[in-house]
């Protein structure tokens, strides 16, 4: 089975303008690039600490038997629980962020991104978020 590591993961735009000040590829393509894969985000898998024992729990639960199932289940359970951060307690802070889920190395990646971000985000930045890559 694959393995199955949450981890929280962010980005900032004066992050992102910091990296691409200092390429001298500056296409489009390269800025989306940077600016929208999380595993080039400034601050990939912040507080590995605080995933240890759900990470454990993912890797040793008997429902990856029926693998699709567990990740699909895993995949809705993390974008409630994002939908929940962002519009309770950090609502404010988050009002203007674009979040959203995302697996690394998984065909289906981009789907999950739209479709997390749909479910979480208002419309007008779900609309900016999904023209990501135009």
């Amino acid at each position: 089975f694959p393995v199955t590591i949450p981890s929280l993961s962010a980005n900032s735009e004066q992050q992102v303008n910091s990296i691409l000040d200092s390429e001298e590829n500056t296409s489009k393509e390269n800025q989306d690039y940077y600016k929208w894969t999380t595993s080039e985000w400034a601050y990939e898998g912040v507080y590995p600490e605080f995933f240890t024992d759900i990470s454990k729990s993912l890797r040793e639960s008997p429902d990856r038997a029926n693998f699709s199932q567990f990740k699909k289940n895993l995949i809705q359970t993390l974008i409630n629980t994002l939908k929940k951060v962002k519009h309770g307690e950090l609502s404010l802070v988050l009002s203007a962020s674009v979040v959203l889920f995302s697996i690394t190395d998984d065909d289906e990646s981009e789907n999950i991104e739209n479709i997390s971000a749909q479910s979480i985000n208002n419309e007008s930045i779900t609309c900016y978020f999904l023209a990501r890559y135009d």
